[in-house]
């Protein structure tokens, strides 16, 4: 049995300055699929994950989640399909360096339970540092908060961008690890874009872009 689709690109393209970074791209993801696209460092990866995403708008074709069209859905509409549907994964982990660990994945949802976020700091290993500022943690410790924000909404889709990029072999085990436990748990879509070979063989079939 096929299973539906969760994210389809129809012949999607990008071009900055009149030069195509991404041309005609066309394939579907399914729901629970962990989808890994590959490429090196300036192919367009990251664009297509901002695309997917709806952080990015395509220069042509068409991304539709769950059967609805980004382009017929105003920024509003757009910001809040982010919101309610997909949690972010960056390789610049973006947190605010001044604010504890327990606020930063607070600021993720002004509606979170603060059990559920105790509950995730302590799946990390973290507990103790639940109060500390982010500035204050070693770059693995950030890292696991910049998971757990990434995934602490349940979201149906994950997006990942290049997740173990600054990670030895034992800490890209562990992070890729923790990303799968999580969106197996939630039966959440993972979506991973990365340069790193090591990767590969946590996915079957990864999408190769040059």
């Amino acid at each position: 049995m096929k299973l539906k689709n969760i994210l389809q690109i129809k012949s999607l393209e990008y071009e900055v300055d009149n030069q195509k970074i991404i041309k005609a791209n066309s394939f579907n993801i399914n729901y629970k699929e962990h989808k890994l696209i590959l490429g090196n460092s300036g192919s367009g990866k990251t664009t297509l994950l901002n695309l997917m995403s709806g952080l990015l708008k395509p220069s042509g074709g068409e991304i539709l989640f769950e059967g609805v069209k980004y382009s017929a859905l105003n920024e509003k509409d757009l910001d809040i399909l982010r919101a309610e549907n997909f949690g972010f994964i960056f390789q610049k982990l973006n947190l605010i360096e001044y604010l504890s660990v327990k606020q930063n994945i607070a600021l993720v949802n002004d509606n979170l339970n603060s059990f559920n976020i105790d509950k995730i700091i302590s799946e990390l290993g973290l507990a103790e540092k639940s109060n500390q500022r982010v500035k204050n943690l070693s770059f693995g410790e950030a890292q696991r908060v910049a998971i757990a924000r990434g995934v602490i909404n349940n979201p149906k889709v994950i997006f990942a961008d290049e997740p173990t990029s600054a990670l030895d072999d034992t800490n890209t085990e562990i992070v890729m690890k923790m990303i799968f436990d999580y969106a197996d748990k939630n039966d959440s879509t993972l979506v991973v874009c990365t340069h790193d070979d090591r990767v590969k063989s946590f996915f079957s079939n990864p999408m190769v872009i040059k």
